[in-house]
């Protein structure tokens, strides 16, 4: 027998200025991780060939590292009103769901942000994008796991995007990139 544990929506009306700020969130993870000697284990992927490095960044290198997160940062006021906003439930999970209403505006299709149900500490944040033009096509998924330190801090704790892009005239390439924050 195959069961799947279902979502409430909650129907409650929610203002969209809750969502996330993921570049006060960045800022903060890259002080947090350069002061106490953070690294990261990474697995890349481009095509065919693949890469495997750690290494412990500074604060610059933490910030190129996860800067990638700034660019599915929905928070800003000017995008507000491209987005619907929603809140479902499930087992073990509070989420909030942020949806482009606006195609165009924007190259974030959608966010999502996971808190834990019990603690509402923030668990996961997924994103999907996609560029269209007429010479170049692009679309890439971002999952952010977090673990929470000294019972209320969540810090990074593993990175993945998945993605492709096609330009005129080439081959699509696919890439995905795996990290995993070490100490």
């Amino acid at each position: 027998m195959l069961s799947f544990p279902s979502c409430r929506k909650n129907t409650e009306v929610r203002s969209y200025q809750e969502a996330l700020d993921l570049e006060g969130l960045v800022n903060t993870q890259v002080v947090y991780f350069s002061d106490n000697h953070y690294g990261i284990h990474k697995r890349s992927c481009l095509g065919q060939k693949e890469e495997v490095v750690e290494h412990y960044p500074d604060s610059a290198g933490w910030s190129k590292q996860l800067d990638i997160l700034k660019t599915v940062d929905i928070s800003k006021p000017g995008l507000r009103s491209y987005y619907a906003a929603e809140s479902y439930e499930s087992p073990s999970f509070l989420i909030d769901y942020y949806v482009l209403i606006d195609t165009g505006r924007s190259n974030t299709m959608y966010q999502k942000i996971f808190r834990d149900k019990l603690t509402n500490h923030l668990a996961r944040i997924q994103a999907k994008q996609r560029v269209d033009n007429p010479i170049y096509h692009s679309g890439r998924y971002i999952e952010i796991v977090f673990r929470t330190i000294d019972e209320d801090i969540p810090i990074i704790d593993s990175i993945k995007v998945e993605g492709y892009q096609k330009i005129i005239f080439q081959d699509t390439v696919f890439y995905s990139s795996i990290g995993k924050i070490i100490q």
